[in-house]
């Protein structure tokens, strides 16, 4: 089966200037010191959102729906809806969340999308008085380590080689 790919991104250079020495604001800073954090870092497909979703079960965690500017994809046979597995934003409105200091770590993905973790994402678990829980790429790791050091972070591998190269060949089309 051949995936379809997104197009570049259209801010690609704007996005590039943000990120490189970004830091989220002060406001956002100071909340996201108050509240405990857990992060699940590993590759893809390797079981990080199966592991959340189990967590959650608990009642004790909050998961932390993402913002991304990719498009909806279809996984086993359903169209994501916003708030689901992502918040959809256009770049415009990724961008004045980055220049405003919203997002606590945001990275570019293959130069077509770019996908990070709102403050008000946390907020929303501490309100209810649950951990915040979400799973982050390696590099989304070690930027929220800068701004959070006691973050728990969990690192998860598939099982085998064999059964991730299966996840992988099963993730959603565009």
């Amino acid at each position: 089966m051949t995936k379809i790919h997104e197009p570049l991104l259209r801010y690609l250079n704007e996005f590039e200037a943000l990120l490189k020495d970004y830091s989220p604001s002060k406001l956002s800073l100071a909340k996201l010191h108050e509240l405990p954090l857990v992060l699940l870092v590993g590759p893809t497909a390797a079981g990080r959102n199966t592991l959340i979703s189990l967590l959650v079960k608990t009642g004790r965690y909050h998961f932390i729906v993402s913002d991304t500017t990719r498009k909806p994809r279809v996984n086993d046979g359903v169209l994501e809806e916003n708030g689901g597995p992502y918040w959809f934003k256009t770049e415009e409105e990724f961008l004045a969340g980055l220049k405003s200091g919203e997002y606590i770590e945001a990275a570019i993905i293959h130069q077509q999308q770019v996908s990070g973790q709102n403050i008000s994402q946390i907020e929303i678990a501490h309100n209810a008085n649950k951990i915040a829980i979400n799973e982050v790429q390696i590099d989304g790791a070690a930027n929220i380590y800068r701004f959070k050091p006691d973050t728990l972070f969990i690192f998860l591998l598939p099982p085998t080689f064999e059964v991730w190269m299966k996840r992988l060949n099963r993730r959603g089309d565009t």
